[in-house]
């Protein structure tokens, strides 16, 4: 899932900055690094102990979505979907993009839905120190996250959640994402008009059944959650 999704479905924990900040770390720290769910030490400060409550709640959000029967079905649908729109055979693993299309697009449906959401995520960020988390990160994983606060501040200052709503740059974030992953050459002309059609027949799908989603996955985190 992608950050606005991971916030609805832990909402109520929206005035408790260091858990939000927490759930999107994995999304905003991109590296090889084999993160993993931190337990809890004696002694730990109110706010690490909060940040790994974000980092659990993320990491088990992530298993239960990706094992989902509505990611399941959706994921069978969209890749017949995209078949459709004959995007051409140079553009490699076409899975990533329906994967990363599906929590985007989720991302931005509930936007629409509830567009105080954003504001309510980036408030969490303004309110915590950058350097603060830096420093927790690198003592939970034993690992030099150096440029993380920086990351963090710039991730704040830009908002470019906002730009969900916008064609244009969710398609520009789409072909970044693949050129960095699959190292694909940037989307052609006409396979970005292609992939345009294919996010809005997207959109109208997950619109119809994505409250379906979360009551799926809010049932199967309680049954394996002992946060």
């Amino acid at each position: 899932m992608n950050f606005i999704s991971h916030f609805y479905l832990e909402h109520a924990c929206k005035d408790i900055p260091y858990v939000v900040v927490g759930l999107a770390l994995p999304d905003l720290w991109h590296t090889q690094l084999n993160l993993y769910a931190p337990k809890h030490e004696p002694n730990e400060t109110l706010e690490l102990h909060q940040l790994k409550v974000g980092l659990q709640k993320h990491f088990l959000a992530d298993k239960v979505f990706h094992n989902s029967d509505y990611f399941t079905s959706m994921s069978e649908w969209a890749n017949q979907e995209i078949k459709k729109v004959n995007i051409s055979a140079q553009l490699k693993r076409k899975f990533f993009l329906v994967h990363v299309g599906i929590e985007l697009v989720l991302d931005r449906v509930l936007i629409q839905y509830y567009p105080h959401l954003v504001e309510e995520f980036y408030t969490c960020f303004q309110k915590i120190n950058p350097e603060q988390v830096q420093a927790y990160m690198e003592h939970i994983y034993y690992y030099n996250f150096d440029g993380l606060s920086e990351r963090i501040t710039q991730f704040t200052l830009q908002k470019r959640i906002y730009e969900y709503s916008n064609d244009e740059k969710l398609l520009e974030l789409l072909d970044w994402m693949m050129q960095k992953i699959t190292h694909n050459n940037p989307f052609s002309p006409s396979d970005k008009q292609k992939i345009h059609q294919f996010i809005g027949v997207l959109e109208q799908k997950i619109e119809e059944n994505y409250l379906s989603l979360f009551q799926e996955m809010e049932i199967k985190m309680k049954q394996h959650s002992n946060i």
